[in-house]
């Protein structure tokens, strides 16, 4: 693997965060080679973009943990080559990595274009920063790659159901058995995010999760969200339930009131609505709307939010009784003409535990809008050697451009390798499998802002190395 020779580091007046220092420590570490197990994942690409996500759009003081993150993008980078540089005809060669470079982030591949390089792909992010940038790295350009990366565990962290409902009724995370069977409904291409499905209320159509599974039959904390829009309203309409009029059970929908609410029902069959607390705001037609009940046997609550706001809070002591009926999307979970849905269903998600007011605030921010999450840096300026080995000259470099300062570089495998006759600041570093980068025989110092990533030979001679 790649090596480190003599490298020097400078940083006077240079005061770290924990954080950084784990950073710092993690960079040096790289330096020196990445082992067998991580090269074979990330040496083995071409090509990588970092992204930074805005800790002003994360909620409230205290950092997310495991939390799913929606990327969304259209670039023309991703397209498959040669038009672009993703090789996988269905995009199977896009992994995502944490801030280090090197180690692999769980994600799901939800959709992906190759013609015009659409992506939609959920990646579970271990630590979403909310005082700080917080920075991953995507990668793609394997051609070694030809199975699906996606991971169902993505969806840890208390997730037992989620439904894309792109075009399919299959469940994404660990949780086995929970793939819908489909009574009519309909994927639709007016949805939030790929694809959703459609519930025309006169057709009486739903889905219908069989068999029974104890995972959805919660009875302590549930948290149950999606993105609904109504195509009519007036009449008592459900999203999803499990209840069987007998023992127990909850429903989530709109009332007659068009306010949202969540039930659930004792072991006797007694009901607990959130509508039973004052105030809630009606929903319109054809809008979207990002809904969330929620239910707490410890907290002794009913609660619901509307896009990301506090809806009802209604306080009950009541104890959700155990159901064994199966879970419904689009209508009354134990009455096949009842409560039909007339709207259509985006991203059904259940939890086995009460997300917090925060974590609720942050996907709906997420999700509403992208683009506004995070940035996307664009691709490394490359070394191609083809002029000389002098930094400075931009024919050694793609696009016949000098890097700028803070910009990012990738050094592959080519004839003729790089040696500094300047001292650059730059972003981010990825020596590739087979490159080897010269840091000068003059005391030349190298800047470099985020990390360094050595699939290849690091030699640093006299030069020095300053991790800002």
């Amino acid at each position: 693997m790649g090596n480190l020779k003599d490298a020097g580091y400078t940083a006077p007046g240079f005061s770290v965060s924990l954080r950084i220092m784990f950073r710092l420590i993690t960079a040096f570490a790289l330096l020196l080679g990445l082992s067998g197990s991580l090269c074979s994942q990330v040496c083995n690409y071409t090509f990588r973009k970092r992204i930074a996500f805005d800790p002003t759009k994360v909620s409230g003081s205290n950092d997310l943990t495991d939390f799913p993150v929606l990327i969304q993008v259209t670039d023309t980078d991703l397209r498959q080559a040669p038009t672009g540089h993703v090789q996988s005809a269905s995009g199977f060669d896009i992994m995502f990595t944490s801030d280090d470079g090197a180690t692999v982030l769980d994600h799901d591949l939800d959709s992906y274009n190759a013609a015009t390089g659409a992506l939609t792909v959920w990646v579970k992010i271990p630590v979403l920063s909310t005082s700080i940038n917080t920075y991953i790295y995507m990668y793609y350009g394997n051609s070694a790659i030809v199975a699906d990366q996606s991971s169902t565990a993505t969806w840890s962290n208390g997730y037992v159901g989620v439904w894309h409902f792109d075009n399919n009724l299959n469940n994404s995370t660990p949780t086995a058995g929970l793939n819908g069977t489909n009574n009519g409904s309909t994927n639709t291409a007016t949805s939030k995010f790929v694809s959703a499905r459609q519930f025309v209320r006169a057709s009486n159509q739903y889905v219908d999760v069989t068999p029974y599974n104890a995972a959805y039959d919660i009875v302590g904390d549930i948290t149950v969200s999606c993105w609904v829009r109504m195509t009519s309203l007036g009449n008592d309409q459900k999203f999803a339930g499990n209840q069987n009029n007998v023992t127990g059970g909850w429903k989530f929908g709109i009332f007659s009131d068009n306010k949202i609410e969540f039930e659930i029902r004792t072991s006797g069959n007694n009901p607990f609505l959130s509508r039973s607390a004052a105030g809630g705001a009606a929903l319109a037609v054809n809008t979207w709307y990002y809904v969330v009940g929620q239910y707490s046997d410890v907290g002794n609550f009913i609660r619901t939010y509307r896009n990301a706001n506090l809806d009802r809070n209604y306080a009950t002591t009541a104890t959700m009784g155990t159901s064994n009926g199966t879970l419904k999307f689009g209508r009354e979970p134990f009455q096949v003409n009842g409560a039909q849905l007339d709207g259509i269903l985006d991203e059904m998600r259940i939890s086995n535990v009460i997300r917090s007011a925060d974590w609720i605030a942050t996907e709906y921010e997420n999700q509403n809008a992208p683009s506004t999450f995070y940035s996307i840096h664009p691709e490394p300026r490359v070394w191609d050697g083809s002029d000389n080995n002098q930094w400075t000259d931009p024919d050694n470099w793609s696009g016949n451009v000098v890097p700028a300062s803070g910009e990012d570089v990738i050094i592959p495998n080519v004839g003729t390798d790089p040696v500094l006759n300047t001292s650059p600041d730059i972003g981010a570093m990825w020596i590739q499998t087979g490159g080897l980068f010269n840091n000068g025989a003059n005391t030349r110092t190298i800047s470099v802002a985020y990390d360094i990533l050595n699939c290849g030979t690091y030699t640093g001679n006299n030069g020095h190395l300053r991790l800002n």
